[in-house]
């Protein structure tokens, strides 16, 4: 059915727009407008944890080392833009407003190419003038588009890359040169290493594409083709990407339908999207307080128009593509497609993913969709042929937007790092010491510091942790200790009453300075309210960690401090690693007496930071008196020293400091304390010192008192009892040990030693088959069992094992041996004689032949 005649929307009708004058006149005043408030203030804001990820690596000596290390920092980033960003500062320079400079410079060129992509796709020239400056309104004062502008991440690119493979594909379609498809594709290339998920945009390109040529064509086959290549290489990259944490995606919750609808439909509210961030609570600073928040309040009245808009101009554009099918109207019939399919098909896909694979849901992987609801505003409005209804829709976009962005700028502090610190050092009154929560946030505080701290930050990953060190460290007897501030991230955990409870119980007063953001802070200065009874480390204790104090804070520009700071940086809690990491900045900072409680405070709380001390103390040539640091381990206020010797042995085994493991042993073995579990601590030394004869003694006293061990002990018994040759004890404590820790699989490889040193081949087999099962890849297990089987003279399966690329790749000249009996035993002699070869040149498989023979 043919349009009425005086219709307000039509494709078919004259569009009289503004003069060519005006026209220009407007889209440079836009173009200026937007280039300054995208220039405002660029290096006032804090780097925040993703522009760390992207900036971090760049005083990096060449590009090689940049990239390894922002692969190591930011290994599910995608790498192009932290490499534009490298180029970038060896023109401008590293400053954190130089880095941004680059952004602001993609968020201006967003701008024009928005233009330029409208007056492409829109025809008659009336028309596509008039789209285009509504477009250019939207993008202008987008507080979305200012945002990324003003930040050294990926998302500003996304645009940029995203309009250039738009403008191309557009003109691609139209000219049909090779040229534009060529750099169509360099754009979405581009475009998908700058952000994973931009990768959704591309089946719009191939749907319109179908759509224009109507058949599977050589042009449609070798978009294809490229894209294919495209998607192959993309892939074989996310693949090399080392496995990630589970906890990376807990971060992400399926998206809910009015998620979906709010997200998509709003994505430039400042309220209401979750691509844009909040009112900044300094807008309208020059107004009166009431009528601040009354501007404010009022983003209810205009979400709902921006919303109104969105869905509108979505409902215009199906009426369009329809009335294009019905008239057969080709051009019209693509245009609309391409901005339907632009503005929904990603959303709809990443939604899609995230329900049939795991969460990944974020509006802002897909904010690129944003600009097919400009096109299509821009569309509806530049088709209104009534006289003044298109400078009425003209303004009233670009009220909509202006108030947006008014409610945004002057920007909320993102994440107010620097100023927080700068508020510990001006509000001081004497040392003071900044406890961070969540380690994972120490490298974004710091890099927010211009040289190096003058107040230490140690971060903790519990807020417990904190208040307990803040509780011992606020003793009225403690009035050498520094003033206590803590940092608390209001990332997840947003409710501060469980801290401030402790903080109470603990008779701590504290005062609360509260930073809004992107991310939220909350500063405490901690002071004693009256005494409390938090327990406190014996003076004649911490004097032990004089020497290593003094060494630390002497050596502080040592690598080997920065190695070791680095290896402990998310060590938990739980096992020291918070103490270990504030008595190292404590000793560092010259608080002497903070830095020897914490390392006292780390030595009670697991083995292995108690030996991580040891280790570092070796490292600077200090001598540690091994005695006096096992009684600070064992006298722990509130657990007795024998539950001490129980919540260490998990680790014994594994522990390498065997004279502290030793001194352990002793110290709970005094008369006083007499617990079991000393000589367990005992036998362990003795059994890593080699004294075997003396470690089945102290297993031996051991199981007299108790008979449960764990299995690493387990082991180590039966391996001593098998060097002193006592094969059928071992036998039966292996069994046993088996019977009660049947998954423990070197049981089973040390039963089948002892077994085969008793000459039962046949039980030995049978063990070792079990423990091979569990470690099929251990060359030691493939041995014992390849020699288990040639006793038996299965010399065929021993000859397959001897053929293992695993023992292939072992030079011991015993598994040479081993291999070539298998190989000749089984009639394989030319597989022996290679064996045979390997080590005739110095004749030293030779030699074990003769003493074999022997």
């Amino acid at each position: 059915m043919p349009l009425k005649k005086n219709n307000t929307l039509s494709e078919n009708r004259p569009h009289k727009g503004i003069t060519v004058d005006t026209h220009i006149f407007l889209c440079i005043l836009l173009l200026a407008l937007g280039t300054g408030v995208r220039l405002y203030n660029l290096g006032g804001e804090s780097i925040d944890l993703e522009e760390y990820a992207c900036v971090s690596a760049l005083g990096t000596p060449d590009f090689s080392a940049f990239f390894e290390q922002q692969r190591d920092l930011y290994p599910y980033g995608a790498p192009l833009t932290p490499a534009l960003f490298y180029f970038w500062t060896k023109i401008a320079g590293d400053s954190i407003a130089h880095i941004r400079l680059l952004s602001a410079l993609a968020g201006i060129a967003v701008m024009f190419l928005g233009y330029c992509a409208t007056r492409l796709l829109f025809q008659p020239s009336a028309l596509s003038r008039k789209a285009a400056l509504v477009v250019l309104t939207c993008i202008t004062f987008s507080p979305v588009h200012v945002f990324h502008s003003q930040e050294a991440r990926m998302y500003a690119f996304v645009s940029l890359f995203t309009l250039c493979g738009m403008i191309t594909f557009l003109l691609g379609l139209r000219t049909q040169h090779l040229r534009w498809w060529f750099l169509h594709l360099l754009s979405n290339g581009a475009l998908v290493f700058s952000h994973y998920f931009a990768v959704f945009l591309l089946p719009v390109y191939g749907v319109v594409l179908l759509l224009a040529e109507r058949r599977l064509n050589f042009r449609a086959f070798l978009w294809g083709l490229s894209h294919g290549l495209l998607m192959v290489v993309l892939v074989a990259w996310v693949s090399a990407i080392p496995q990630q944490a589970e906890e990376l995606y807990s971060y992400y919750e399926l998206p809910t339908p009015s998620t979906v609808f709010i997200h998509t439909f709003s994505g430039d509210s400042t309220s209401l999207s979750a691509t844009s961030f909040f009112p900044s609570t300094v807008s309208w600073y020059f107004m009166p307080a009431p009528f601040q928040q009354w501007i404010r309040d009022n983003h209810t009245i205009f979400d709902g128009l921006l919303v109104l808009l969105s869905l509108t101009s979505l409902c215009a554009g199906f009426w369009f593509l329809i009335q294009g099918f019905k008239k057969r109207e080709r051009e019209a019939v693509l245009r609309w497609a391409l901005l339907l399919c632009w503005a929904l098909l990603p959303v709809a896909s990443i939604t899609l993913l995230s329900f049939v694979w795991r969460p990944v849901y974020g509006s802002r992987y897909v904010m690129y969709s944003m600009f097919a609801f400009y096109l299509l505003a821009g569309g509806m409005i530049g088709l209104l042929t009534r006289k003044r209804l298109y400078p009425a829709g003209l303004v009233f976009i670009g009220v909509l937007y202006l108030y947006q962005l008014s409610i945004a700028l002057p920007p909320q502090t993102r994440s107010a790092w620097r100023q927080n610190y700068e508020h510990v050092i001006q509000s001081k009154e004497t040392d003071a010491i900044l406890l961070l929560e969540d380690p994972f946030f120490l490298p974004v505080l710091k890099i927010n510091i211009e040289g190096t701290p003058p107040v230490p930050i140690v971060a903790a990953f519990n807020r417990g942790t904190l208040c307990e060190t803040a509780s011992l460290l606020c003793m009225p007897s403690n009035d050498t200790m520094p003033e206590i501030w803590i940092l608390l991230v209001l990332t997840t955990d947003f409710d501060e009453t469980t801290f401030m409870s402790c903080l109470k119980n603990n008779h701590l007063a504290y005062e609360r300075r509260y930073s809004p953001g992107e991310r939220d802070l909350a500063l405490y200065r901690i002071s004693p309210s009256n005494f409390s009874a938090t327990e406190t480390i014996e003076e004649d204790g911490k004097t032990i960690f004089n020497n290593l104090i003094n060494k630390l804070a002497q050596n502080a520009s040592l690598p080997l401090i920065h190695h070791t700071m680095k290896e402990i940086q998310y060590l938990p809690d739980e096992e020291g690693g918070f103490w270990l990491r504030l008595g190292i900045e404590s000793s560092i900072a010259g608080y002497t007496d903070l830095a020897a409680s914490a390392f006292a405070k780390a030595t009670q709380s697991s083995l292995v930071a108690a030996t991580r001390v040891s280790a570092l103390a070796t490292s600077l040539d200090v001598v540690l008196n091994l005695e006096q640091l096992a009684n600070i381990a064992l006298r722990n206020p509130g657990t007795s020293s024998c539950d001490q010797l129980k919540k260490y042995m998990p680790t014994a085994f594994y522990t390498d400091n065997t004279p502290f493991i030793a001194a352990l042993g002793k110290f709970g073995a005094e008369p006083s304390l007499a617990c079991p579990e000393s000589f367990l601590y005992l036998g362990i030394a003795a059994h890593k010192s080699g004294d075997h004869q003396k470690a089945v003694h102290f297993f031996q006293q051991y199981t007299g008192m108790v008979h449960n061990m764990p299995p690493e002990v387990i082991e180590a018994y039966g391996i001593s009892l098998t060097e002193t040759k006592s094969y059928e004890q071992a036998v039966l404590l292996l069994k046993d040990g088996i019977e009660e820790w049947p998954e423990y699989r070197w049981l089973y490889m040390r039963l089948g030693i002892a077994e085969a040193a008793l000459g039962n081949h046949h039980a030995a087999e049978s063990a070792l088959r079990v423990a091979l099962d569990h470690a099929p890849d251990n060359a030691y297990i493939l041995y014992l069992l390849m020699n288990s089987l040639v006793a038996l003279g299965n010399y065929e399966e021993a000859a397959l094992l001897a053929d293992n690329p695993v023992l292939q790749a072992e030079q011991d000249s015993w598994v040479l041996w081993a291999r070539w009996r298998s190989f000749t035993g089984a009639g394989q002699d030319s597989a022996g004689r290679e064996v045979f070869e390997l080590e005739t040149k110095d004749g030293e498989l030779i030699s074990v032949l003769h003493k074999a023979q022997d």
